[in-house]
């Protein structure tokens, strides 16, 4: 499986903004606060149709605007396919696999797969017990 394109409205901090993935190695780097993590973010809420970081759908949009839009292109062995995200701060959400309209976020899930490893999960290893097992 291979991510081809990234589109972002409204997402954090970009407003607008289309991505083009080389198909064998790609670097995202910045100063600070430039959207990284970001971009990020937005590949595995079009997995999973939740943030890897903590707070609600309403934290993703971005401030002074009223909904977020995600868009990815990627090919699979069966195929080209896309997933369309999007949530309004009216609690409204769109989700499309391939065009086709879902109603249910169990229908979208494992089509784009992916895996995060961020510094927040070495806790899992360095903490305590209790963090293992709540996990």
């Amino acid at each position: 499986m291979r991510l081809e394109s990234l589109k972002l409205q409204n997402f954090r901090n970009y407003q607008r903004e289309t991505v083009t993935w080389h198909p064998h190695l790609n670097l995202l780097y910045g100063l600070n606060a430039q959207g990284k993590s970001n971009v990020l973010e937005a590949i595995y809420f079009l997995s999973v149709f939740s943030s890897f970081r903590n707070g609600g759908h309403e934290d993703m949009v971005r401030k002074g605007a009223d909904y977020f839009f995600l868009e990815g292109n990627f090919q699979r062995q069966s195929g080209a396919h896309q997933i369309k995200a999007a949530f309004s701060l009216d609690k409204k959400r769109l989700l499309k696999l391939d065009g086709n309209g879902k109603r249910k976020i169990g229908q979208m899930i494992g089509h784009l797969n992916v895996v995060i490893f961020s510094p927040e999960d070495l806790l899992l290893v360095k903490g305590g017990p209790q963090g293992r097992r709540k996990f």
